[in-house]
């Protein structure tokens, strides 16, 4: 319940949440660590803080035993979740970052 309250308060407020994670961004890239922050493979970002942003939620949650039967779980979930959220597993997540 506090997270999906703490979603609707950034989905209602976007602008100020949009300045709040730019300021965030910048002090991260500039070599502060926040919030188990690192800085990926491209070090280089061209953001342009005016433009919109798309929130992509994810929830991680568990292991990958049968990858194709929990895709289809996934996808499922999904379909069926009204806000935009991607349901993750700790395989899938380690696969997408790259530390280098």
């Amino acid at each position: 319940m506090l997270q999906s309250v703490k979603l609707g308060y950034i989905h209602r407020n976007i602008d100020e949440f949009r300045n709040s994670i730019h300021l965030i961004r910048e002090r991260v890239i500039s070599g502060h660590s926040l919030y188990n922050s690192f800085i990926g493979s491209d070090k280089e970002t061209i953001v342009d803080k005016n433009k919109d942003i798309n929130i992509h939620n994810v929830i991680v949650g568990g292991r990958t035993l049968d990858d194709l039967m929990e895709s289809k779980k996934r996808q499922d979930f999904e379909v069926n979740f009204s806000l935009p959220v991607k349901l993750e597993s700790w395989d899938t997540i380690l696969r997408k970052l790259k530390r280098y």
